[in-house]
């Protein structure tokens, strides 16, 4: 997806349907108004890469509802990295059975003192292999 795709009118992005997908990118400023990301039982994706201010509810939307990001049963994902600020309202982070995932990296801490991502919510990692968190 492209800078500022999927900004107005969908609240739910669920890409569990593309099973053969092997890598899933998602520029900058994208889905602005997506209030749940799920993205389970796809056996062949390897990589997910974010952008930078992606999944953000704009000031005036938010209201403080749960908003989720679930990522579960993709046994082949070796990478989730997720640029500055995305996710920065979202209340719940579930990455559960990734067994070949090996780094996660969320926002960038040099770009200030918080990386912006997921600042409401508690990380929820229940993927035993997974042994070096970077945030």
């Amino acid at each position: 997806m492209d800078h500022g795709c999927c900004s107005e009118g969908i609240s739910k992005l669920d890409l569990s349907v593309f099973t053969s997908v092997k890598r899933i990118e998602i520029g900058n400023g994208c889905c602005h108004s997506v209030t749940e990301v799920v993205i389970i039982g796809l056996p062949c994706v390897e990589v997910i890469r974010i952008g930078d201010s992606s999944f953000t509810m704009q000031e005036e939307e938010e209201d403080f509802q749960p908003l989720r990001f679930l990522l579960k049963d993709c046994k082949q994902l070796r990478e989730l990295k997720s640029g500055h600020s995305s996710f920065n309202s979202f209340t719940e982070c579930i990455i559960e059975d990734t067994p070949s995932l090996e780094t996660i990296k969320l926002g960038d801490v040099s770009f200030s003192l918080s990386s912006g991502c997921f600042m409401y919510s508690d990380l929820q990692l229940r993927s035993p292999s997974v042994c070096l968190l970077s945030r």
